[in-house]
């Protein structure tokens, strides 16, 4: 990765500008091929960035799509940097071809730290909803090797990272006319980003399709004047989300061998400890009511004559068997008049004066 840091402002911070090759290039070739012209046109401090990636880097791997993500890489190496002391936090994209995809994706990725990204002639588009379009779809190029990967199917349906952070980033995207798919989709991309309310210019010429020519290289840097001098207002930060306090495993679950905790009583207030003996006073036990007649149930509780019952095999005798074996003695039937009847009660009325006559006579 090289960089060439551009001073023009004694006491201002450097503005990281990071231009990304095509898939035929690499990045010695572009230094090489915009270090004077940016330091002829750009009018702030800028440190010029120009990584070198291969493999599937379109889809912000690296090596062969299964290395770590080169955006990643990208940032480790500006913190990394000793050419200057201290850079913008947002920084500012260029990419043509190949170069394009990686830029618009990795600003859909890291909206808030890109303040203007140039996409120019993409073989494919990815909008902020996880939608992919271009030429690379309507060829089938994307079931070739190098992108049928599941790194690359990740990153070519992942939508974008926060979708209310793009009106902050300012775009150029655009293609030749001589490439009709190219420049149908880089419109509809265009489109996509006026519906998500970020700012969108777009450029078309006429010429090569597969190389960016020195005119649209110097709408690039003038494009890079604007932001840093009207930057787009970038929208607050969501507010991340208060982590509340959890008791640890350790604190939820106490240990075998803990010391016994003492709850001490709690007091009972004056007014109701008439409440708390009348609660514990026991009640007077109700009546029982009578049972169901059990008058053929076995007697088999404590008597002993049955104790042999309960040892044979036969089953012992009910209350109306045994009282059929040893019936009550009948008490002597009461004489006439002795008793309660009415018959009774008549001779006994009558009897002493028929006694009386006869004894009379």
């Amino acid at each position: 990765m090289l960089f060439q840091p551009i001073r023009k402002n004694d006491d201002a911070r450097y503005v990281p500008v990071v231009l990304v090759h095509d898939h035929d290039s690499d990045g010695a070739q572009m230094m090489a091929r915009l270090r004077s012209v940016a330091w002829q046109r750009l009018n702030f401090n800028a440190l010029l960035v120009c990584p070198t990636f291969t493999g599937a880097y379109a889809f912000l791997q690296n090596g062969s799509g299964y290395g770590p993500g080169s955006d990643q890489f990208l940032f480790d190496a500006l913190a990394a940097q000793t050419e200057v002391q201290e850079l913008t936090d947002r920084m500012l994209m260029f990419g043509f071809g190949d170069g394009a995809q990686y830029a618009h994706r990795l600003t859909m990725r890291h909206p808030r730290r890109i303040a203007g990204c140039v996409a120019l002639s993409a073989g494919s588009w990815t909008d902020h909803n996880g939608f992919s379009s271009g030429p690379m779809v309507q060829d089938g190029s994307f079931d070739e090797p190098l992108f049928d990967t599941d790194a690359v199917r990740s990153v070519r349906k992942a939508a974008c990272t926060e979708p209310t952070a793009l009106p902050g980033v300012r775009w150029l995207v655009g293609a030749s006319t001589d490439a009709p798919e190219h420049e149908s989709a880089a419109e509809q991309f265009r489109n996509d980003l006026m519906r998500a309310q970020s700012p969108v210019e777009a450029i078309t010429w006429s010429g090569d399709p597969e190389r960016a020519g020195m005119p649209q290289l110097m709408s690039a840097l003038t494009f890079f004047n604007d932001v840093v001098a009207q930057p787009a207002e970038l929208p607050p930060a969501p507010p991340k989300p208060v982590a509340t306090e959890e008791p640890t495993l350790a604190e939820a679950v106490e240990p075998a061998d803990a010391p016994a905790k003492i709850v001490e009583p709690a007091e009972t207030p004056a007014t109701d400890l008439a409440a708390a003996d009348l609660a514990a006073t026991p009640s007077p036990e109700a009546p029982s009511e009578p049972g169901p007649d059990d008058s053929d149930a076995p007697l088999t509780h404590g008597r002993n004559e049955d104790a042999t019952a309960l040892d044979s095999d036969e089953p012992p005798l009910t209350a109306r068997e045994r009282a059929q074996l040893n019936p009550k003695p009948k008490a002597p039937a009461p004489k006439p008049g002795e008793g309660n009847g009415f018959f009774d009660q008549l001779l006994r009325q009558q009897g002493p004066s028929a006694g009386s006559d006869t004894s009379d006579d």
